[in-house]
């Protein structure tokens, strides 16, 4: 597989001092045309999409997807996510 984002499953430091969560997604083109894409630190968070970039969509929102269903179980220390809050 092509690595489309390079790097492991770490919380990486912003020069805003915000942490962001890095994550791994690899594409490769099936014999049939399809692009898959998956999210190598998220098991099973693999998508399928007629573009690399349909793939890569896809399999973005799915991880989010997974990744606010562990947090909503307590399976992802919510700790681990930084919120901030602006004035209205």
């Amino acid at each position: 597989m092509d690595a489309y984002s390079g790097g492991e499953t770490k919380a990486h430091e912003r020069n805003d001092g915000q942490l962001m969560l890095l994550l791994t997604i690899e594409i490769e083109e099936e014999a049939d045309g399809r692009w898959i894409a998956e999210v190598t630190q998220l098991p099973g968070v693999m998508v399928y999409g007629q573009t690399p970039d349909d793939a890569v969509r896809k399999v973005k929102s799915l991880a989010l997807q997974v990744l606010a269903e562990r947090v909503a179980t307590e399976e992802f220390a919510l700790d681990a996510v930084s919120f901030t809050r602006s004035a209205a």
